[in-house]
């Protein structure tokens, strides 16, 4: 069942909610909907599924939009603005565990300002969720995506430094320069960082609102 962005808008204007059947699929713009007027629809359980049963599911609605649903899993969404098949290949290695969606924006370079605002809007909805950006190189999307204040992003240099983002930043954006890494390594940083990903804890939030 596909849900079209005006039938969210007669929902959303007739009740102030949206409460999504179980099953239910987004067309691309009622997912552009969603995420303009920030809202995170109610998805309801299959009829079939016991309380406990429905609370370790995933649900159908694209992982790019916040749900009341929850799920043992991060969400985490992807862009790639540069054509890496390396890249592309440590992506789709992690999807075999992890439920990766692109965002949505073209794979160009040119794209990566618009990239970075969309998925700081979906970090912004939904904490705990990640992205990995992959570009041909991190500093301009570092500091672009440093700039907003759901992003906590990090460039993919060894695990060990991946790991101590994770721990003591609650890094939530991974950024790849995949020219600098064969796959092997490209694919362990990405499942870690997928494995690691966690809401920010309440000492990470204070430290970074200290100004200096």
């Amino acid at each position: 069942m596909f849900i079209t962005a005006r039938q969210l808008q007669d929902q959303h204007r007739a009740s102030g909610t949206i409460a999504l059947p179980a099953g239910a699929r987004l067309t691309p713009l009622a997912i552009d909907f969603l995420r303009l007027h920030q809202i995170t629809p109610i998805v309801s359980p299959p009829k079939s599924e016991t309380q406990h049963e429905s609370n370790s599911r995933s649900s159908t609605v694209p992982s790019d939009v916040p749900t009341h649903a929850s799920s043992n899993a991060a969400s985490i969404t992807y862009w790639c603005g540069t054509p890496s098949g390396i890249a592309k290949a440590a992506i789709m290695n992690a999807s075999r565990e992890f439920s990766l969606q692109p965002i949505g924006i073209p794979e160009e370079p040119t794209q990566v300002l618009h990239a970075i605002k969309m998925i700081a809007l979906r970090l912004g909805l939904s904490n705990g969720s990640g992205s990995i950006i992959v570009v041909e190189h991190a500093g301009l999307a570092t500091i672009l995506a440093n700039r907003h204040q759901s992003v906590r992003a990090v460039v993919a240099t060894s695990l060990a430094s991946l790991k101590a983002a994770l721990n003591q930043a609650s890094a939530n954006v991974l950024i790849i320069e995949p020219a600098a890494l064969p796959l092997a390594v490209l694919s362990n940083l990405i499942n870690h960082f997928c494995r690691g990903i966690r809401p920010i804890s309440a000492d990470v939030q204070s430290q970074l609102e200290v100004r200096p």
